[in-house]
């Protein structure tokens, strides 16, 4: 009798596998020793150009480079295995994988110019490094955070991974298609699993539509902000979007594919079995394996194919797994040890970061061995945390006004110990995430503490002259004192009295802080449609009509047999094929955005020079982005650089506005130019009464006899007029409107 094993074993392991690993792993190995003989021939100087050398690749990434490893790390591990299994068990409604990505994309190629312009000007190498100089002293909760969000490992092994997984998926794509049919070739009365046709519960529509959000932390996870500081160019940000936009169409959508018709291909492999045995038949331990095992047991090219999918699936841990290490060598090297050390030597600062990388694979082998549950549960672990990183992000990225650091930092430690109660002793309600639960409190707790520090200060006063005071404030013109003003204001400590404790280290950043007005000068030419509200709350609104908004598990099955038979587009459920085009309408709507983005941030060198610039927008010098010796000691060359140029903008600047007092004294002084004043001011006269105009007639209707003077009788009579007769006029024309 047939049993279980037997109807979807294939037997012996198959030569190709046997061959294709050890290739796989051989390529990778002299991938990193590439790498390495790169990152050798990079500056170490200094503590500083190790540690940049190391985790930044020198910022010399190229564009295509960018691509390889952006694609590789945002999409590894999970799409490649995870989603195939859940598209097995849970159907169609991994199609919400797709309908996420449109949005994050949209924030990363808002976010990303400025990360990188801000990382360039104030030579930022961390995520932390961001906070901190936004002035929120305490970093232990982006710490935290970046614990569960990862970070790049080699940029080359990880783009030959990249090109593996996208091979393989697309492979075993065409194969399952050309020999099982694809979903076309699916039928509602005979799926294995009709209740996937049934439209998704209220449960599972309220998931769908927090996940397009819940993982827009992915943007701010130290894996993405990596490739934003390591590319060499803005051009290499941009291909990063790209990749990231095309990603869900070349690797999620096939994976979904791959999932879905795996419920078929099984069952077609388990019919043969007792009735008693399907069931257990249809509920493999690991359903992506089982798949592949079906497609390598048809041989030829569909045996390879499958075989480059298992190579994928490789390449997808080795990427997930090397970029939380990498990561948490980062945060212990960069963020603790270095600062208890901050005048180690390179050595000192190099052997650091050998042991910290020996440490934390040892961890993370005694965690492989002795952890029972799935990556799913340590995503869901995880996610919450790194949530929170997405209000501090984007208040300090665009946000006009500055919030007091306890404002951020008081929320951000009760986040984590909310996330801790939550994730151990709370189930919340079914339909909200307990991301969005915590998500939702911190935003609320940033408001509170901020409203209530400004009530306590007596800054908070809603009355008409406040009022008055912000329209006025919005509509005046800024003379040169007052950009003086605002540049001393801003280089001024925002937020006096603190304690010592409680000034984060920003030396090595500049002299002065990193305030909104300072990034939006550095973005000054750049297109930001990511700050257009409307494009906003459009991408908002297509994300949410991805959603299935219907009625509930809609056709009806009565002991699974259709009441009725469900609408079906292409082999697809309407509802999946519907989700499936607006997500395309998405992804064309971010088109634009990528778009947008330039091959590198505008300079004007004739503004610079008629009107100077501002010293702390400038960007650093490849020479002076290393050779810190102390971990927070200031850069001396690049100080030294912005203090003359700010000394000659000044002299730009009084220049300008001496020969702008000079010409406008001419100008009232010239003969010629008051002549033209009195003539001007006799032929435009400011009139006595304004009325609207009725049906379209004109405001001014004058006597026939006015209307019909030439230009030169009218200069003559202007000339010869007394003031009595134009008094008179001034009535004429009044009683002429009114008439």
């Amino acid at each position: 009798m047939m049993t279980t094993e037997s109807a979807l074993d294939g037997g012996s392991t198959p030569v190709g596998l046997i061959i294709a690993i050890p290739l796989f792993l051989a390529v990778n190995a002299l991938l990193a020793v590439v790498g390495a003989r790169w990152m050798n021939r990079l500056s170490h100087d200094s503590s500083e150009d190790v540690l940049t050398a190391h985790y930044l690749g020198g910022r010399s990434f190229g564009p295509w480079l960018t691509l390889g490893t952006t694609f590789a790390t945002m999409f590894s591990g999970f799409t490649i295995i995870g989603i195939p299994n859940d598209s097995y068990n849970n159907g169609w409604m991994e199609l919400e994988w797709v309908a996420m990505n449109a949005l994050i994309v949209f924030i990363f190629a808002g976010a990303a110019p400025r990360l990188r312009k801000a990382s360039l000007v104030r030579n930022h190498q961390t995520p932390s490094d961001f906070i901190t100089d936004i002035t929120v002293g305490v970093v232990a909760f982006i710490l935290v955070s970046e614990w569960f969000g990862g970070l790049s490992a080699v940029a080359l092994t990880d783009s030959v991974q990249g090109a593996v997984m996208v091979f393989g998926a697309i492979s075993v794509t065409c194969v399952v298609k050309h020999v099982w049919g694809g979903w076309t070739a699916l039928d509602p009365l005979t799926f294995p699993r009709p209740e996937f046709y049934q439209t998704p519960t209220r449960q599972e529509q309220w998931t769908w539509w927090q996940i397009c959000f819940i993982n827009l932390a992915l943007v701010f996870y130290p894996v993405s902000i990596q490739r934003m500081y390591s590319a060499s160019t803005l051009e290499g940000v941009k291909y990063g979007a790209w990749a990231m936009l095309a990603a869900p169409w070349i690797v999620v959508l096939p994976t979904i594919f791959i999932g879905t018709m795996g419920v078929q291909i099984i069952g077609e492999a388990c019919a043969a079995l007792p009735a008693t045995d399907q069931e257990a038949c249809m509920n493999p331990a690991s359903p992506f394996a089982t798949i592949l095992q079906q497609i390598i047991n048809l041989g030829g090219f569909p045996e390879a194919a499958a075989i480059i999918l298992y190579t994928a699936a490789l390449a997808a841990i080795m990427s997930t797994t090397d970029s939380i290490l990498i990561s948490l060598n980062q945060i212990i090297t960069s963020d603790i040890l270095y600062p208890m050390r901050p005048q180690a030597t390179p050595s000192q600062v190099a052997w650091m970061g050998r042991f910290v990388s020996f440490f934390v694979s040892a961890l993370a082998l005694i965690l492989a061995l002795t952890w029972k549950g799935s990556i799913i549960s340590l995503y869901q672990m995880g996610t919450p945390i790194s949530m929170q990183l997405i209000p501090i992000f984007l208040v300090g990225l665009f946000m006009k006004y500055r919030p007091h650091p306890w404002s951020l930092a008081i929320p951000a430690f009760a986040s984590i110990i909310g996330t801790i109660v939550i994730v151990i002793c709370y189930e919340p309600p079914n339909a909200i995430d307990k991301a969005t639960i915590i998500t939702l409190l911190n935003c609320a707790a940033m408001v509170l503490c901020e409203f209530g520090r400004l009530v306590w200060k007596g800054k908070l006063r809603f009355n008409a002259a406040t009022l008055r005071g912000l329209r006025n404030r919005k509509t005046k013109k800024k003379s040169f004192e007052d950009s003086d003003e605002i540049d001393e204001r801003d280089r001024q400590d925002a937020f006096p009295g603190r304690p010592s404790w409680d000034y984060p280290k920003t030396m090595r950043f500049g002299m002065n802080a990193l305030s909104p007005r300072l990034l939006d000068k550095m973005m000054v030419g750049m297109e930001e449609p990511i700050k257009n509200y409307q494009y906003v709350l459009l991408m908002i609104l297509v994300a949410t009509m991805t959603v299935p908004l219907t009625a509930e598990s809609q056709p009806v099955l009565e002991n699974g047999v259709w009441v009725s038979l469900p609408a079906t587009i292409r082999g697809l459920p309407w509802w999946a094929f519907k989700a499936i085009i607006i997500c395309f309408v998405s992804t064309i709507l971010v088109v634009p955005i990528i778009v947008s983005i330039p091959e590198d941030y505008p300079f004007d060198k004739d503004a610079v020079l008629r009107s100077g610039i501002d010293a702390d927008i400038v960007e650093l010098e490849p020479e002076e982005k290393g050779g810190r010796r102390g971990y927070d000691e200031a850069n001396e060359a690049l100080g030294k650089r912005r203090e003359l140029i700010r000394a000659h903008t000044v002299r730009i600047q009084l220049a300008k506005k001496e020969a702008n007092e000079i010409a406008e004294e001419k100008r009232l002084n010239n003969e010629s130019t008051t002549d033209a004043r009195g003539r001007l001011g006799s032929l435009v006269k400011q009139p006595t009464r304004r009325v609207v105009p009725v049906f379209g007639e004109s405001k001014w209707n004058l006597n026939e006899n006015e209307s019909e003077r030439s230009v030169e009788e009218e200069e003559v009579a202007n000339d010869a007029e007394q003031p009595a007769e134009d008094e008179e006029r001034v009535h004429d024309v009044t009683f002429a409107v009114e008439a």
